[in-house]
């Protein structure tokens, strides 16, 4: 009897594997055809056993035979990989409900992990985490960067002549970062370990959903995983309720947003749905950027003259403490961008078609579990080539000077595009620079092991890792420098942001690095092409001030339509500091905007506005050399000087040549959008906001 159920049971599986190695996508007539990758294919197992083997091999291989555009299947998972960047735009241009990011997500656990024992939808949990991911640059800049001092601490003191993990190293200062940041709590020594657990497991599972199905894994480590849930969101329910008793509070977007949240049906959410959105946030803000971090670091020290080119970079910022001026280097982007480049997964973006009968730029999907843009194709290997010259080779330079090479999300495709363009990219970049700071200027560029393990293309992460084992050596005391940190300064809030303010004698204040990277962007995109329809773009004038764009100038005269959303921004801020920085003073609405630019060779003799009274200067450019009567006073692309320019001996000594990063002619990419950048030839500007009589 036994004997004839396993024949049975043979039989039926026989039949099942045959079905599904005869199953095909029967082309409609009208519609390009995909074609099946046949190389290696196994029943049951599909093209997976041969992939396994060497994944970015057999992917090469695959479209040098078939093309562009083919079809795999991976163990259960029956896909479409494209390879071919005609595709990559109509493929980000697909909305949610026809290609799906959130379904394919779900298929890999992530609803299951985040809602725990609760029912929560997922597109409530991806809405209200990806609505809640906002960079405050002033307020997340100095915790970012305290974060990184504690991690160089530990590296001093706990694993000193230690090996460790490269990414274990790192991810409690990326987890720690993102509690801070996001959440406005620090993660304790009870609920980081729990973290790190359910991190491990989740990691495993979403690996696994390739070959068990998910009721499976709900049965068995499913339990676990909810079980790690529970321990992490049982201690952040005291957190949330103090947002229930304080319906003011908000020192985290992500909790202020989720307790007044009101579902379709008129619901709001409970403490333990809230708490599983927060474990949600944690995972995602840490598992790719600690992976990236590490692939930097990597990177670097496969590279000596780089490693030794972001020390030198990061040294210069830290002994001026200029935080500033470390985020926005373009040296230290290129390297982070360059990584990006090299060592993304071989299928972080896939997307599940919403029927059968989905066609991506007339190429008929099918029946598909996914459809995936291999990453590593169109940025390092054969598909790469029109886009990045020498494509396989480590070169931060590529994306410096005048033939800089694209940082499209389009192009550059680690962080997606589109729609769902990863929401927490600035601030993983941000999170990297700092620690490659603290790290590079304090220890000894670390030995890898050789051979080096290869890239992991099963990470669950945006990133192919490496499990690389490093042993921390601090630089020897000769070559350590006397200020390895950027020291904690006072700061004050002013309207929605903290920030350092610099008193300068009796009258004058600076908001430094009021303006983060972005807003400067934005700021000097908007204010330079306003006038763009004017005389004043026709000549400008080199060597002095020179004023591009102005409006209700102190002659009373405009060359552009009344800057409202300008007006209203230096409003706001000089309401905010008006009785609270400096005594009460009544001045009329400020009705006036000039913008200035200047280069290396710019003096600005020392004068006093006769017709501008309090006012604003923000400096968008290269830093100067101020002088504030007796005084000499250095300001910095993002800082604001507000005096009484009509009492305040004034001027331009001498200008830096250290421009930003972003001031390029061309085109500055911000979610997406793009914002036009005309430099002139000049260094930068400087625009004034105040009230003309």
């Amino acid at each position: 009897m036994l004997i004839h159920i396993c024949l049975a049971l043979l039989f039926v599986y026989f039949c099942y594997a045959l079905k599904r190695y005869n199953r095909k996508n029967v082309t409609p007539k009208g519609y390009k055809d995909i074609p099946y990758v046949q190389e290696s294919y196994v029943p049951f197992f599909g093209n997976g056993l041969g992939f396994s083997k060497d994944i970015i091999g057999y992917i090469r291989n695959a479209h040098k035979k078939y093309g562009g555009i083919f079809r795999l299947k991976l163990f259960r998972k029956e896909m479409v990989v494209v390879c071919d960047r005609n595709l990559v735009k109509d493929y980000f241009a697909a909305r949610e409900d026809t290609l799906s990011m959130y379904n394919v997500l779900e298929d890999l656990f992530l609803r299951d992990a985040f809602a725990g024992k609760q029912n929560t939808s997922f597109s409530t949990i991806i809405t209200l985490i990806k609505k809640t991911i906002t960079v405050k640059y002033d307020e997340f800049g100095p915790k970012i960067i305290d974060e990184a001092n504690k991690l160089a601490l530990r590296m001093q003191t706990t694993w000193c002549g230690k090996e460790i993990d490269l990414t274990e190293l790192v991810i409690k200062f990326i987890a720690n970062t993102s509690a801070r940041c996001f959440v406005a709590i620090e993660l304790t020594d009870e609920f980081y370990p729990i973290f790190i657990k359910f991190t491990h497991l989740l990691n495993w599972m979403i690996v696994t959903t390739y070959f068990l199905p998910m009721w499976f894994l709900r049965l068995t480590a499913g339990h676990l995983l909810k079980h790690y849930w529970h321990q992490m969101v049982k201690q952040l329910v005291p957190e949330v309720q103090k947002y229930r008793d304080d319906p003011t509070k908000k020192d985290s977007l992500v909790l202020r947003a989720s307790v007044d949240y009101v579902e379709d049906a008129g619901t709001k959410l409970n403490d333990e749905q809230i708490g599983g959105i927060v474990v949600g946030l944690l995972y995602i803000s840490s598992e790719n950027s600690a992976i990236g971090l590490a692939s930097t670091i990597i990177d670097l020290v496969r590279n000596p003259e780089h490693w030794d080119r972001v020390k030198d970079t990061c040294q210069k910022y830290l002994d001026t403490n200029d935080i500033n001026g470390l985020f926005n280097d373009p040296y230290l982007d290129a390297c982070v961008t360059e990584t990006c480049r090299m060592g993304a997964h071989i299928f972080a973006i896939n997307r599940k078609p919403a029927s059968a009968n989905m066609e991506l730029n007339g190429y008929y999907l099918g029946n598909i579990d996914t459809i995936a843009i291999c990453q590593p194709m169109l940025m390092t290997y054969d598909c790469a080539g029109d886009v990045y010259k020498n494509a396989e080779t480590y070169n931060p330079d590529r994306f410096l000077g005048e033939h800089k090479e694209s940082k499209l999300s389009h192009n550059l495709l680690t962080f997606g595009s589109g729609s769902h363009l990863c929401p927490g990219k600035n601030f993983a970049i941000l999170e990297i620079k700092a620690a490659l700071a603290m790290i590079t200027t304090q220890f000894e560029r670390f030995k890898l092991p050789n051979p080096l393990p290869d890239l992991f293309y099963f990470s669950p992460s945006a990133f192919a890792e490496r499990f690389v084992k490093i042993k921390i050596n601090p630089l020897p005391k000769i070559e350590t420098k006397t200020k390895q940190t950027i020291k904690d300064v006072p700061q004050v809030r002013i309207g929605d942001k903290m920030c350092v303010v610099e008193k300068i004698l009796d009258n004058g204040w600076i908001l430094r690095n009021y303006l983060s990277r972005e807003e400067q962007i934005k700021m000097y995109s908007g204010v330079t092409m306003a006038s763009k329809n004017s005389a004043s773009y026709e000549k400008v004038i080199q060597n002095v001030l020179y004023p591009i764009t102005y409006y209700n100038s102190v002659d009373h005269t405009s060359n552009c339509e009344c800057p409202t959303e300008l007006l209203a921004w230096g409003q706001n801020i000089w309401n905010n500091i008006n009785g609270t920085l400096m005594e009460k003073i009544d001045l009329p609405q400020f009705n006036s905007v000039t913008a200035e630019l200047y280069n290396i060779d710019t003096v600005d003799e020392n004068h006093h506005n006769e017709i501008l009274t309090y006012g604003m200067m923000t400096t968008l450019g290269s830093s100067h050399k101020f002088s504030f009567d007796s005084q000499d006073i250095e300001l910095n692309s993002g800082d604001i000087l507000i005096t009484d320019f009509r009492k305040v001996l004034h001027g331009i000594k001498c200008v830096l040549n250290n421009p930003p990063g972003w001031l390029n002619d061309g085109v500055c990419v911000i979610d997406d959008i793009e914002y036009p950048i005309k430099t002139f030839d000049r260094s930068g500007l400087i625009m004034h906001i105040g009230c003309v009589a």
